[in-house]
């Protein structure tokens, strides 16, 4: 009966024992995942969370043993070394990278597979062949566990390798450690390529913000609170005349003016003390060249992972320009205004210049053109007999250059004294206007058969006399650049602009409410890209001698549209007419429109 008691103590005894060992391992295996799961959190060096992780797993196992990381080349399709942990030196030496294989070692086809590969015994091994084992065994490795490293999208990043140097076949225990362990590498090398980015980012940043600070014309600066030392921009340094590299504060100090040393040592102690922000301004007296200039600096301290100070960061800008002194200010507006005055009397005396010179062209200049054009026609019509035919062609061009030159003349005059000046606003019918001008061109119109179709037209506020002009001048060039092959057609019509279109014109004022008129012809219109310079005075795109004219007209019609604060453009295409676009203001140049 004794006897038959002592046995079932005897397995209760074993179960507990076996209970607490895998007890035992458990922890260990939790405990070393958490300090490893800290060192990945602090982002520290790949090598060492490796070193960490050979040393959990030898302790978990119980047994020598070194790893290997690899990484996978998506593009090679090739794994090579990424980190090592108690390999024996030399083991990878001269070695080629390693296909991702099935047929290839454990850890080829653990990539292959995607699953955890194990060689218990690499000298029998099937995978384990040529050049890979003979020199596993030169380094006494005999066993290599590898399971596969997989980003959370599901794809290859590289195996891990455990290698032991005696036979050894893993336990439930021991593949739970070889999953984990590939779990926190993959975390480990995750973490280092997201510090890799950050640290590239923040290069990029502060790469960003010295050039912005350049661009701003502001120097960079940084206070050690422990050891009271700053390093600086190159503009720091060229205002303060300080030496290259860093400086300490009793030197920088030194160079700021004695009447601000104590108010900015104050502004220091203050920021440091409440962890917050330092303002101030301040002249400084350059080292070298003893330049007096005044600064405005900004910074805010910054705490190390204790919560305490220990680096104070900040800009500057130099503000010297800013503050000059009222009475510098004054006499700067003074003198522009000097400035301004003699400009303006320059522009005086331009202007005296100019009528002087309405003056002569409208009266000096036409007398001698009249009396040219009259005694040719005397000679062509009273001595015609006693020239030749090339006599008689010869005054006739004297007398056709001379009638030109008048109506040039004329134009230049009417543009010149075409001026916003005239501020002689009415309420104009543009219907009424056009009825009047088709009766000016009664004859042309007839002799080419011409039509208008003309639809109600928008009253604005406007000069009457100016705004005749302008729609004489396009309904003239509409009627002058006719084809020859068909009767030209003149269309006419007005709508008001919607509030989103005004935005489409940045000159325009949304304020205001605009009509925008349309002359449209189908004449022989002309190429796009000439649709700017039409409008330039003396400008022309055919040969006088082909269409007549002075190339003043369309001059004096985008003139007339600017005293007006409007807006002028045409649209053309050759063989295919002309429209001309023009937006006036209803209410004219009325305040508040």
């Amino acid at each position: 009966m004794e006897k038959q008691e002592e046995i079932p103590i005897t397995i209760a005894e074993a179960l507990a024992d076996a209970h607490k060992i895998w007890n035992d391992r458990f922890n260990q295996l939790l405990l070393g995942q958490q300090l490893i799961t800290t060192q990945i959190a602090q982002q520290q060096p790949l090598p060492d969370i490796t070193a960490a992780i050979a040393q959990w797993t030898r302790s978990f196992l119980a047994a020598d043993c070194a790893i290997s990381i690899y990484n996978n080349d998506p593009v090679t399709q090739h794994l090579e070394v990424l980190a090592s942990a108690d390999l024996p030196e030399g083991y990878h030496q001269d070695m080629p990278a390693l296909p991702v294989d099935a047929s290839t070692c454990c850890f080829g086809c653990a990539a292959t597979t995607q699953t955890v590969s194990i060689a218990a015994d690499i000298a029998t091994d099937a995978l384990w062949t040529g050049i890979w084992r003979d020199r596993a065994l030169q380094f006494q490795l005999q066993a290599c566990w590898s399971a596969p490293l997989i980003t959370i999208e599901g794809r290859l990043q590289g195996v891990l390798a455990i290698y032991f140097n005696k036979k050894r076949t893993p336990d439930t225990g021991d593949t739970h450690l070889i999953t984990l362990a590939a779990q926190l590498v993959q975390a480990a090398i995750v973490s280092n390529q997201q510090k890799e980015i950050r640290i590239a980012q923040e290069l990029k940043t502060r790469d960003e913000l010295e050039e912005a600070l350049k661009v701003a014309e502001m120097g960079s600066w940084n206070m050690n609170l422990h050891t009271m030392h700053s390093t600086y921009s190159a503009l720091i340094r060229k205002w303060f005349g300080l030496p290259a590299n860093n400086a300490s504060m009793d030197t920088i100090l030194d160079s700021i003016h004695r009447e601000d040393r104590q108010r900015v040592k104050a502004a220091i102690m203050k920021a440091i003390a409440e962890n917050g922000i330092y303002e101030v301004e301040y002249r400084v007296i350059n080292r070298e060249s003893r330049q007096e200039r005044t600064i405005y600096v900004q910074g805010k301290v910054l705490l190390d992972d204790q919560g305490q100070p220990y680096l104070l960061s900040g800009v500057a800008k130099d503000v010297t320009l800013q503050r000059m002194t009222a009475q510098q200010l004054e006499q700067e507006i003074e003198n522009r205004t000097v400035e301004l005055k003699e400009a303006n009397n320059h522009l005086l005396h331009a202007n005296d210049n100019l009528q002087q010179f309405v003056y002569v062209a409208s009266h000096d200049l036409q007398e001698p053109l009249r009396k040219i054009h009259f005694f040719s026609d005397i000679l062509l019509n009273k001595h015609q007999l006693h020239l030749d035919n090339a006599g008689q062609q010869l005054l006739e061009k004297i007398s056709f250059a001379a009638k030109r030159m008048t109506t040039l003349i004329r134009g230049l005059l009417e543009f010149s004294r075409l001026n916003n000046n005239d501020r002689s606003y009415v309420t104009v019918d543009l219907n009424h206007v056009i009825d009047n001008i088709r009766s000016d061109f009664e004859l042309d119109i007839n002799s080419k058969a011409a039509s208008f179709d003309v639809t109600s037209l928008c009253s604005i506020q406007a000069v009457p006399v100016q705004i005749n002009q302008l729609f004489f001048n396009l309904i003239g060039n509409a009627l002058k650049f006719s084809q020859q092959d068909r009767p030209p057609q003149i269309q006419i019509s007005s709508r008001y602009l919607a509030v989103e279109e005004k935005i489409i014109y940045p000159d325009l004022d949304p304020q205001c409410e605009y009509c925008e008129l349309e002359v449209k012809d189908n004449g022989i219109g002309f190429d796009q890209q000439y649709a700017t310079e039409i409008f330039e005075i003396f400008h022309r795109l055919h040969h006088r001698e082909t269409y007549e004219g002075t190339g003043i007209g369309l001059a004096l019609c985008k003139k007339i549209v600017e005293n007006h604060n409007g807006k002028i453009f045409a649209r053309s295409a050759p063989g295919e007419g002309t429209s001309f676009h023009i937006i006036l203001p209803v209410k004219g140049l009325a305040k508040n429109c």
